[in-house]
């Protein structure tokens, strides 16, 4: 006996709003009635929305039936219709309009009354490319993070940008305190997070945070999108750009000790250099200490500390040096061949390279 597998094929749903139907059952019929050769199985199935057409809408109110359409669009959207099918007579103009902002198909009636005659559903919408950012890990490095994407998108206009979703949260618990302190755990916060981003429609996740890598193995296996690793793109694009160089790695004891950093790395065959304790110490200082960034202060002694640090790295044969946490790129920009201690460095920032990824996923999303 063969038993086959496959699933018997789902009959499309598609949503009609009331409001703009008089009475929907009429479009409900006419699906029907052009959909009476199918098999009972798979005959259209008509979700009606209720809600009526607001009295503003029938006096000419454009904007009231702009909110109406879209309201109604959503909420069809929710109960896993295909497609929402509006009239006619409804203007291109408005279509054009409302298409770009919602995550289901749109039909006029007489496309519907095509596809169910040939017995085909309707394409998914092409949902728009957003980057979702798990903000406030720390609030000025997601701040960076924002502005190095307007900065190396290569856009004309205000509508060549990419679309960006944020959750500023800044009580996610300290990942470098949970990790070697016995703090508050961060991953509840930070894959709830994750889980509001994929709600609102993001593609992808970008953390401007390198600690917080650390946790991504926890919390990417509960999405449905992908985790834009900084850590991975970062050793990557060192790979490729700098080849053989001697890379050292300024980062927090968190990042430090958990070797996440190392794990990439040494799969890249690559060989990193740390800081010594005395350095190390001068690095958290300058991220975590009275006068560190996270207190607000991007120059003085913050800046005078990560200078040491960086001085005596290269003077032990680094070549490229990894501003291996969000908040030091806020004190060193980022270049190919920075003048450290009498010798042509070339230091990588991060945060700019995922940015620059994020940028690349949206472009080869376009042109797809």
């Amino acid at each position: 006996m063969n038993l086959s597998l496959e699933q018997p094929k789902r009959a499309p749903r598609f949503g009609v709003l009331a409001g703009l139907d008089v009475v929907g059952a009429g479009v409900a019929a006419q699906l029907n009635a052009v959909g009476m050769s199918r098999h009972d199985a798979n005959r259209p199935v008509v979700i009606i929305d209720p809600v009526s057409l607001p009295v503003a809408c029938v006096m000419g109110d454009q904007a009231a039936l702009k909110r109406f359409l879209y309201d109604g669009v959503c909420r069809l959207e929710q109960v896993g219709v295909d497609a929402v099918i509006v009239p006619d007579a409804l203007a291109a103009e408005l279509l054009a309009e409302l298409r770009p902002e919602v995550t289901v198909t749109v039909l006029q009636l007489a496309e519907a009354l095509r596809f169910v005659a040939e017995g085909s559903a309707p394409e998914p919408a092409k949902r728009p490319f957003k980057i979702g950012v798990i903000g406030g890990v720390g609030p000025a490095a997601t701040v960076d993070l924002l502005d190095k994407i307007v900065v190396n998108t290569d856009a004309r206009c205000d509508q060549d940008h990419v679309k960006v979703i944020v959750e500023q949260n800044p009580q996610i618990p300290d990942r470098t305190a949970h990790l070697l302190e016995g703090g508050a755990d961060p991953t509840i916060a930070l894959y709830a997070t994750a889980k509001r981003l994929e709600a609102a429609g993001a593609s992808v996740i970008a953390i401007p945070c390198n600690t917080a890598h650390v946790f991504v193995p926890r919390i990417q296996p509960g999405l449905s999108i992908p985790i834009v690793n900084m850590l991975e793109a970062t050793l990557g694009h060192i790979r490729e750009t700098y080849p053989g160089r001697q890379v050292g790695l300024l980062a927090t004891n968190g990042t430090i000790r958990t070797r996440a950093y190392h794990a990439v790395a040494e799969a890249l065959g690559i060989t990193l250099m740390v800081p010594d304790a005395d350095d190390q110490t001068r690095v958290m200082a300058a991220i975590y200490g009275q006068y560190g960034v996270k207190a607000g202060y991007v120059a003085g002694v913050c800046a005078d500390d990560l200078n040491v640090a960086m001085t005596a790295l290269v003077k032990r044969g680094a070549e490229v040096l990894i501003l291996g946490c969000t908040e030091l790129p806020l004190l060193v920009q980022e270049c190919p061949d920075a003048l450290i201690a009498g010798q042509r460095v070339a230091v990588v920032d991060p945060t700019a390279i995922l940015a620059r990824t994020c940028i690349r996923l949206a472009r080869e999303h376009v042109a797809v």
